[in-house]
């Protein structure tokens, strides 16, 4: 039987703030992209997202709102990023020797 690798990385047990992290993320990408709120409201809706507005954007960033997947990967494609990139330190933390280890607390 083949050993399946076990990445650097684990699965965080707290994740009470997942929607704060994953909303600041966003907020980091669109300000770097140079976009407000409303420039990418807009296009969301064009997406499909047709409730979209810059309310929605401003909620999502405070993480009073969550990101859906489908949402994440439309606003991945408008920030010129990837869906996994909002927030992933929200659920894995490298392991200080590269090994796995649920036991390990940070």
């Amino acid at each position: 039987m083949r050993a399946i690798p076990i990445p650097p990385v684990y699965l965080r047990e707290e994740r009470e703030d997942v929607d704060g992290v994953i909303g600041a993320s966003v907020k980091e990408w669109r300000e770097a992209a140079g976009l407000a709120q409303r420039e990418v409201a807009i296009p969301m809706m064009v997406a499909g997202f047709a409730s979209w507005t810059s309310v929605t954007v401003s909620k999502i960033e405070s993480g009073a709102r969550s990101l859906k997947l489908a949402e994440a990967m439309a606003l991945a494609a408008i920030l010129g990023c990837m869906p996994h990139d909002f927030g992933k330190e929200a659920f894995w933390r490298s392991t200080e020797d590269g090994i796995a280890d649920p036991e390990r607390r940070p």
